[in-house]
């Protein structure tokens, strides 16, 4: 299920064919606005292991230099927990805290279509002189 705010198209009939071109069979729009994906059950857990390669990969992608007070990302398994590593000073000077913002969103993305995750992501933020997580912040689908 996909959250009615994640939804930027208001064409069922849109939904429908962009879902089957992703490997779904059906999307159905809900009364809340939210949208319900389904899979042949044969192939969600190969889009699921996919969907998880490729968020693994957004959030590494983090830590590629484009936020210079980022030095480690690691995350687990469900992309419940993150946890930033960071330079604590150049951190709070910049604009780096976006990188909370690029997680948070991989890791629900991913949720919205891992039936076991538990629907939200925490973000602790590190800094990697003295290991004192200073920010820890709460995200929900």
């Amino acid at each position: 299920v996909v959250p009615e705010s994640w939804i930027f198209e208001d064409d069922i009939e849109a939904l429908k064919q962009d879902a089957k071109e992703l490997g779904f069979t059906d999307a159905k729009k809900n009364a809340d606005g939210s949208v319900t994906y389904t899979i042949k059950e044969k192939d969600y857990k190969s889009y699921k292991n996919e969907l998880r390669a490729s968020t693994a990969e957004a959030l590494d992608a983090i830590n590629d230099g484009t936020y210079t007070s980022i030095k480690n990302v690691e995350y687990n398994s469900d992309f419940s927990k993150i946890t930033i590593t960071v330079d604590k000073e150049s951190y709070q000077s910049g604009f780096d805290s976006l990188s909370k913002n690029v997680s948070q969103f991989a890791a629900l993305a991913y949720q919205c279509f891992d039936l076991d995750a538990p629907g939200k992501c925490t973000v602790y933020v590190k800094d990697s002189s003295t290991g004192e997580v200073f920010e820890t912040e709460e995200f929900t689908k």
